[in-house]
């Protein structure tokens, strides 16, 4: 049962084996990753560094008897992450008895997430990761990276940029997809549980020799601290809350135990763990803040009673806070051919296709990748499409702009979707949100997630919250990590761009609800300049 405790000793002796003795102060040198991210390096200087990574909790879910499980998955719900430190939510799967007989790494894998990742080429931020011991072969996503480690044993791992979000599930799949005579091929998923989004995180072949999955343990880990730097109190981390639950072996639900509780004991005072229904909760909050150790925001004071949402989602108020005959910024579009692209269709999941694909350039001088499904079939046609939506786009502020890479077009009547430095469109949608004439403020709404959702995680953001205490929509209360920004953000504008489009009655209902998150945006001096053509 405490197989994976005795094996994090063991990680801890591979990082320990390059160096010897202590510093001149009695500290052990701090590790870090070397400029061109090929090896590790230790300094004097820190009075923690010895411990890193330190794994403030780990739980295994034991799947008794039976060693030959072809899936694993978990829920991984982060719930505050101040992105200081480097923090790593994962799953980490055993294979067939724990005995690697191709060579002398462990015979484990693990997948999750991190708040700032390392690609092997550079720091890249929010990143997702899978990693292999003793494996060498595998394929990374056309977006993402394919790259041997080293430093805790030697094997194989794929990355992807991910950007999750705090206060959204997400569900991490592990599973064989593909096999040979010598190999199984296992790949790693992240799926967002509200959207259904998924994302594949890469593909690593492994021999079968190893064995298939059981027995997997969840860890909350801090992996590096912020800037490199090791805290001299134990106060100085930064926060972060994450649950685990749900844990399937072949669809079967499995029961945590935890048997870790901060590898750490120093500062054993800022963290804990503790069961929850279905799974776990890990904490670590610094100078006595404490932690719900419930489900709720912990963004909002709950000390006082949360006022009652006035609206019910705000893309609905008003069809008039942009309308057609408003101006756009878009300034032409150039047929570029076809081409291979991995697109999100909310028919399907993730497919890699052929598109039609159009550059769309802004008086800005941005450009967009517009994506058009070939089933349009007609270069003419999809170019109808590309040409409707990007001046759509257009109209959005150059904030909104501003991380919006490409867009994925298709047919069919499912929602739009922002993210992923996209937006997201589906044709049969559109005729609805016309209909109804909202189609605007949709775009404005997702274009809110794709540039704007970083700012969730700032300490000024949550502080609006809090002043607020209560939240503009039923939407962005049913969702408060994910959906509060874009959610506010329409509304923002309504009051402060468009207050002679909407009622005064409207007006004041904006005003007296979210007044400190209309101050937080108007602090930002976001570029709104489109709505004052």
């Amino acid at each position: 049962m405490f197989k994976q405790y005795i094996f994090l000793l063991i990680l801890s002796l591979f990082s320990a084996q390059s160096f010897a003795g202590s510093c001149p102060d009695g500290s052990e040198p701090v590790k870090s990753v070397s400029e061109d991210g090929s090896y590790y390096v230790f300094n004097c200087g820190g009075l923690m560094a010895s411990e890193m990574p330190i794994h403030f909790t780990d739980a295994e879910w034991n799947t008794g008897v039976k060693t030959d499980h072809s899936e694993m998955s978990v829920d991984i719900t982060v719930q505050q992450d101040d992105f200081g430190d480097h923090y790593f939510y994962a799953h980490t799967i055993y294979l067939d008895g724990g005995k690697n007989t191709e060579n002398n790494e462990p015979n484990i894998m693990y997948a999750g997430f991190q708040n700032k990742g390392w690609s092997g080429e550079g720091w890249v931020g929010k990143m997702a990761i899978f990693s292999v011991w003793g494996a060498y072969e595998g394929k990374k996503e056309h977006n993402g990276w394919g790259t041997e480690f080293g430093g805790e044993g030697t094997g194989y791992s794929v990355r992807i940029p991910f950007e999750w979000n705090v206060g959204t599930t997400y569900r991490l799949t592990i599973k064989v997809i593909d096999s040979d005579e010598k190999n199984n091929v296992f790949a790693a998923f992240l799926t967002n549980l509200k959207s259904r989004l998924t994302k594949r995180i890469g593909k690593i072949s492994v021999s079968k020799n190893r064995g298939l999955m059981y027995s997997p343990v969840s860890f909350h880990e801090v992996f590096m601290l912020n800037n490199d730097s090791v805290p001299s109190k134990c106060d100085e981390y930064s926060s972060s809350v994450v649950t685990f639950t749900n844990a399937r072996a072949d669809g079967k639900k499995l029961t945590p135990e935890i048997y870790l509780r901060n590898s750490y004991s120093k500062c054993k005072d800022i963290s804990g763990s503790d069961y929850i229904q279905n799974g776990f909760k890990s904490w670590v909050q610094p100078s006595g803040g404490g932690v719900n150790t419930n489900n709720s925001i912990s963004s909002i004071d709950e000390e006082k009673k949360l006022g009652k949402p006035p609206l019910g989602g705000t893309i609905f108020i008003d069809p008039n806070i942009v309308t057609p005959q408003d101006p756009s910024s878009f300034k032409s579009i150039s047929y570029k051919g076809t081409g291979y692209r991995e697109m999100y269709d909310r028919r399907s999941s993730w497919v890699n296709l052929q598109p039609f694909l159009f550059e769309a350039k802004f008086e800005d001088g941005s450009i967009i990748e517009m994506q058009v499904n070939p089933e349009f079939k007609d270069k003419s046609l999809a170019e109808v499409e590309a040409k409707k939506y990007a001046w759509l786009i257009g109209q959005l502020p150059a904030v909104l702009r501003h991380d919006i890479q490409t867009s994925w077009i298709h047919k069919g009547v499912n929602p739009y979707g922002g993210g992923n430095n996209n937006i997201l469109i589906h044709t049969g949608q559109s005729v609805e949100y016309e209909r109804d004439g909202i189609l605007e403020e949709t775009l404005i709404h997702e274009a809110a997630h794709t540039s704007l959702d970083s700012y969730v995680a700032r300490n000024a953001w949550k502080e609006a919250q809090r002043k607020d205490n209560v939240f503009i929509s039923n939407y962005a209360e049913e969702n408060p990590f994910r959906e509060d920004i874009a959610e506010s953000f329409l509304t923002y504008i309504a009051v402060t761009h468009r207050s002679d489009r909407i009622s005064s009655k409207l007006k004041s209902t904006i005003l007296k609800t979210i007044p400190n998150r209309i101050k937080y945006f108007d602090n930002q001096n976001f570029d709104l300049s489109i709505y004052s053509r």
